[in-house]
């Protein structure tokens, strides 16, 4: 099983490095454009990072 990290980042290319990056060593990414997005789907299920 994987580990769930969570990426809140406004710049799209940044957030789409850092994703890609993390997926290479194996982590599950949930990436985030606002703060508000990710609070919400926080609320539903954590991330283990």
């Amino acid at each position: 099983m994987s580990r769930r990290i969570a990426i809140v980042e406004d710049d799209p290319t940044i957030r789409a490095n850092y994703a890609e990056a993390l997926r290479k060593h194996g982590f599950e990414v949930a990436a985030y454009a606002a703060r508000a997005e990710a609070l919400a789907a926080m609320s539903a299920r954590l991330p283990d990072l």
